[in-house]
């Protein structure tokens, strides 16, 4: 397996996940949001016949290029963009493949299941029905047949194998031999594969020597009025999904708790800038001030002035240093008063039409979601300056029953989201406050074309489940 590097991973991040896919079977590696190859496991060194397994850095476009139409590459991109998992078949080096495309934090993760026999299989039935026995001693997966009347007529298996057939099963009845569930789902398949002629895919579980298993199955035609079903054990594939959605659940929640506690030590900062310095310096201000009155040399006013106008610009920064770390009327007045305050203060820095407007109560949001808004809003507003060519922005507040939500649009230039992937700083900044929203249970919606501006929505509950449960 190939080292991870020059990724967007903590070094905790990367070797927990390179531990991950160490006990991933199937070809597997992991992209960063720049569509580069962070690392891989040696099953996928070995399928591209890499066995040095050097593929930091590369492309995912360079490296997908051999997948007919390129559907992985397009569901890599849809992943980045929706955040939502997904799965594609394509052909690759001669080979089938159905592929899983996942979320991960710092990147995707991209997952490769061979499913080449399983296709050869489906092709070569649906030609000739003559080739089903030969294929059935061909391909390890169990297999058997059935008729449209539910009899079961044929299997390929071993005594040992996950589903127990014998010769005594041969013309019985389906319902006989499955349990009622997967009789259920074995009857609802073919009358589709039936009207349809289209392969039916599927997955069941079974308990089977107190463990429980996990399958997935395919059902073709094999003749008239007969389905062949192949069925494959998936357990492994199941348990090393739910490891990874725990892991990501863990992580999720270390970054909140990291959050709070960088935000934790930023109020306190602020508060000592403001509480024990600022007040230093504005009273050596003052002490300067009446000095000054009692100068009666030239040379000496002039002096104790140049030594006022620095302390003034010392508290000036003090304040200004204060307000960026954690400003005292988000926790005083509420997220809508520090909200206006910053709009304000970018309107008037970058030359902005503002406007702004809150309904709602504002001392039922919890602080920690104040933040959370404040910190998105102003990273969204550094982006209307940075990138948007704007002349106008807003920025709406409503508090509705449990449910905070706050509005930001711009009037500026728009965007294809396909442009949010081509500057990386951009891009994660998004991401990160999409994924602080996703933990809490809120929401990062946007909407944007070239020419017509954008809009962007945050919606958070007003109090963190875990806050509700005691946890932080």
């Amino acid at each position: 397996m190939m080292n991870p590097r020059n990724a967007n991973f903590s070094d905790n991040d990367k070797n927990e996940y390179w531990e991950l896919l160490k006990i991933v079977q199937s070809p597997a590696l992991v992209l960063d949001w720049n569509l580069k190859v962070v690392f891989c496991n040696e099953a996928f060194s070995s399928m591209l016949a890499n066995p040095s397994g050097e593929l930091s850095g590369i492309d995912a476009g360079e490296l997908f290029a051999g997948f007919s139409d390129s559907e992985t590459y397009n569901s890599i991109k849809i992943v980045l963009n929706s955040g939502e998992s997904t799965e594609v078949e394509d052909q690759f080096l001669g080979y089938f493949w159905r592929n899983q495309v996942c979320k991960i934090p710092g990147g995707v993760l991209v997952l490769l299941y061979d499913i080449t026999e399983l296709k050869m299989a489906e092709i070569e039935l649906g030609r000739s029905g003559e080739k089903t026995e030969a294929l059935l001693n061909a391909i390890p997966d169990q297999m058997f047949q059935i008729s449209r009347d539910g009899t079961f007529l044929n299997y390929k298996g071993q005594a040992d194998s996950f589903l127990e057939f014998n010769n005594g099963h041969i013309g019985g009845k389906i319902d006989e031999i499955f349990s009622s569930e997967l009789v259920g789902i074995l009857n609802f398949k073919m009358k589709l594969l039936f009207k349809c002629n289209e392969t039916q895919q599927f997955e069941f579980k079974q308990l089977i020597d107190d463990q429980q298993m996990y399958f997935e199955g395919r059902m073709v035609i094999s003749g008239e009025n007969i389905a062949l079903v192949i069925v494959r054990d998936i357990t492994d594939q199941k348990e090393a999904k739910a490891k990874l959605i725990t892991y990501q659940h863990r992580l999720r929640s270390l970054t909140a708790r990291l959050s709070r506690v960088e935000e934790e030590e930023r109020r306190r900062i602020a508060n000592v800038l403001h509480d024990n310095i600022g007040q230093v310096l504005a009273l050596a201000n003052i002490q300067l001030e009446k000095l000054r009155k009692s100068l009666s040399l030239k040379v000496q006013a002039e002096t104790i002035d140049a030594i006022i106008d620095s302390l003034r610009s010392a508290i000036k920064e003090t304040r200004q240093l204060t307000w960026e770390l954690s400003p005292r009327i988000l926790y005083e007045l509420g997220l809508g008063a520090a909200v206006e305050e910053l709009l304000n203060e970018v309107g008037e820095k970058h030359g902005l039409a503002v406007r702004f407007d809150e309904q709602g109560e504002h001392s039922l949001v919890d602080y920690n979601i104040r933040s959370m808004l404040f910190q998105g809003v102003r990273e969204l507003l550094v982006n209307v300056v940075k990138h948007s060519k704007a002349r106008e922005v807003s920025v709406l507040i409503n508090i509705t029953g449990e449910t905070v939500e706050v509005q930001i649009t711009d009037d500026g230039i728009g965007f294809h989201f396909d442009q949010l992937r081509s500057g990386m700083s951009r891009g994660f900044g998004l991401f990160n406050i999409r994924e602080r929203l996703d933990y809490i249970g809120g929401n990062f919606y946007m909407e944007s074309e070239p020419g017509k501006g954008t809009r962007v929505t945050l919606t958070a509950p007003i109090k963190h489940k875990d806050e509700l449960k005691g946890e932080y």
